[in-house]
């Protein structure tokens, strides 16, 4: 009686233990959940480079999402050698200035907001804080044939950059971005090799669009395996050598098989709130 009573208090241990000590799938995203950014400052930043052009937005926080389902994902190219004559330096700022070169054009063109958020753009290695960027997103979201998305720059580190989206009364889009959430872009060593990742905790913004969730997510994943793809020949035909990872996207592109946000918000650690 005695062991089957320390079977069983072992047991419950190991039960407690696995519980608390137990994984949800969007735990290496939690640095982009908890990422905040107040537009405020962001907007004053900017203000500072551009103050004849000045723009008045939200923040589309995934907190003020409309879908039910929890994007988070991941879409790295590993370098094995860099493209002859470069340096990481070099090489980052190149695919960061030229994002739009690496993008499928049928998808969605990314360019600057204004004249000035591309001299912005394009004025230094790391992204300068508070510029305004836009994708216009052609792919039908929700009855929607064409979309403009505008995203500022959130959070600039290092060979890393952060966009989060935001809603306004921009000229020539209807004033929201698709989604709600941050994504970030960079370059890093992981495991001892560089690779150029984005990555992205997010979910969808307008109504129009939570009817068309699954669409939004293909599109999407359409468009980061583009990156993926057009940086491997970018890299190989210039005397690099990289390759396509496999993304990690938990759930796929069905809504239902993501991280369901009535869960995800129960996660206090992230601050988000149900």
């Amino acid at each position: 009686m005695r062991q089957m009573k320390r079977i069983i208090l072992l047991a419950l241990l190991l039960s407690s233990w696995s519980s608390v000590h137990a994984s949800n799938s969007w735990d290496q995203w939690k640095d982009l959940a908890k990422l905040k950014p107040d537009a405020k400052q962001l907007q004053e930043e900017r203000s500072k480079r551009a103050p004849e052009d000045e723009w008045n937005y939200t923040i589309q926080r995934v907190s003020k999402g409309s879908g039910k389902a929890v994007n988070v994902d991941e879409y790295a190219v590993q370098i094995d050698a860099l493209p002859t004559g470069m340096s990481k330096n070099k090489f980052f700022w190149h695919v960061r200035q030229n994002l739009n070169d690496f993008l499928d054009q049928d998808i969605s063109p990314f360019g600057g907001l204004s004249t000035s958020d591309k001299g912005d753009w394009d004025s230094q290695m790391n992204a300068l804080v508070g510029t305004l960027m836009k994708f216009e997103i052609k792919l039908a979201l929700g009855g929607v044939a064409h979309d403009t998305g505008v995203v500022v720059v959130s959070r600039s580190e290092n060979h890393t950059w952060t966009f989060s989206p935001v809603e306004g009364s921009f000229v020539g889009s209807i004033g929201t971005h698709p989604v709600a959430g941050n994504r970030q872009f960079g370059l890093r060593t992981k495991n001892g090799k560089l690779e150029f990742f984005t990555r992205a905790f997010d979910r969808v913004f307008p109504r129009h669009v939570s009817l068309a969730e699954q669409k939004a997510f293909e599109g999407a994943d359409k468009l980061w395996k583009s990156l993926q793809e057009n940086l491997v020949d970018y890299i190989n035909n210039n005397g690099g050598s990289a390759t396509a990872l496999t993304p990690n996207v938990p759930g796929g592109n069905n809504p239902n098989g993501k991280p369901q946000y009535k869960d995800v918000c129960k996660d206090a650690s992230l601050g988000l709130g149900c």
